[in-house]
């Protein structure tokens, strides 16, 4: 069974629309988007969000970045989880930043990282 799970980055979207079908189509509510973007398969790679066009379906697989949008890519598998996170270390760090952290575990790609 496929499964799929929406990544969720800020400032952020999407490039080009998921099908010439919903171009210039704009829906209420992420929920919908994110519905409809489901039964489009491989043609839509998510949802993004402006104050411009509400939420639109994207065709993009990577997020493009320094934009006051916002944006949930789908990532779907086969039913297995999709990645496992085993530790992180180390379990504590600077509090405005700068640690370098490792995160184990089975399933990364570069890009869900």
């Amino acid at each position: 069974e496929l499964k799929c799970e929406w990544e969720y980055k800020s400032k952020s979207y999407l490039a080009g629309w998921a099908t010439s079908q919903v171009k210039l189509k704009k829906f209420a509510s992420l929920e919908e988007a994110q519905a409809v973007c489901l039964t489009l398969g491989d043609d839509c790679g998510g949802v993004t969000y402006s104050k411009k066009w509400q939420y639109t379906l994207r065709r993009g697989k990577e997020f493009q970045s320094n934009n006051p949008e916002q944006s949930w890519m789908k990532v779907c598998n086969g039913g297995a989880p999709l990645f496992r996170v085993t530790s992180i270390s180390p379990g504590r760090g600077s509090r405005v930043g700068g640690t370098r952290i490792t995160i184990p575990g089975q399933g990364f790609s570069k890009n869900q990282l």
